[in-house]
């Protein structure tokens, strides 16, 4: 008789191993009887589900279940737990922009949370924003990750008697804008000089988006980001140095 197996998360392999076997069945029951296993089998009773959640929601719903479970008083399993809230802060992070990894200190934080009772959608209000769309039918799913549709906003300045604060983020500009001319040119393949030249004649200096002066004290710091590198390997190509060295070369120090 056919049974309805619950697969642990954590348990990859089983999955995997059922998956297989699942798609191996439904390829000889059609291409030799031209049938299908939902003809003898009602979906629920299926190894695996040929109705996948239709929310992420849902999903997180039983992972957080687990962390939960793990994470409860005298539970000796919160490196499991560790390993479940990490993939989860991963995501987190990426969705801030940011390529961090969590650090011992960030999971215990999580773990304490948990403990007290906080819910995923509390923890990481990102992943809360996203969607889960399928599409498809029988046994071949796409799965696509969306963003939820949210309240219309507008840029407003910090005067703006009509604005309210809903969220202050602090970043440190210096990872956004890791580079300096050294850096950058060695990434391009140019010598400083001819280097400032290109991206003066990309008007570069001109873009947040690639450049920025940093004051640190009394210091000020010509930084570049890492979109600037792909920007002047796109269009160096179709430059022409010679002019633009005529036009954009450097004068003092650094010329010499």
């Amino acid at each position: 008789a056919a049974q309805h197996y619950w697969v642990d998360l954590s348990e990859q392999h089983l999955y995997l191993h059922a998956q297989a076997g699942l798609t191996l069945f439904r390829r000889i029951l059609g291409e030799v009887y031209n049938q299908t296993l939902g003809t003898y089998f009602p979906d629920r009773v299926l190894p695996i589900s040929i109705s996948p959640p239709q929310t992420l929601a849902a999903v997180l719903d039983a992972e957080f279940s687990d962390i939960q479970f793990l994470c409860a008083p005298k539970s000796r399993r919160r490196l499991q737990a560790a390993a479940k809230l990490r993939g989860l802060a991963i995501l987190e992070n990426s969705l801030a922009g940011e390529r961090t990894q969590p650090s011992d200190h960030d999971l215990r934080g999580y773990i304490s949370d948990v403990q007290n009772g906080l819910n995923w959608t509390d923890l990481f209000p990102g992943i809360a924003t996203l969607n889960l769309e399928t599409t498809g039918t029988g046994f071949s799913v796409s799965l696509r990750l969306t963003k939820s549709e949210g309240e219309p906003v507008r840029l407003v300045g910090e005067d703006d008697p009509n604005a309210t604060v809903v969220g202050v983020r602090r970043v440190n500009e210096l990872d956004y804008y890791s580079l300096g001319m050294a850096q950058l040119s060695t990434h391009v393949g140019l010598t400083q000089p001819k280097c400032l030249a290109v991206v003066r004649s990309l008007k570069l200096q001109e873009d947040d988006e690639y450049f920025k002066i940093i004051r640190i004290g009394s210091q000020q710091h010509k930084r570049y980001s890492r979109k600037t590198i792909k920007r002047i390997q796109d269009e160096l190509p179709g430059l022409d140095m010679a002019e633009v060295w005529r036009l954009y070369k450097p004068s003092g120090r650094l010329q010499r």
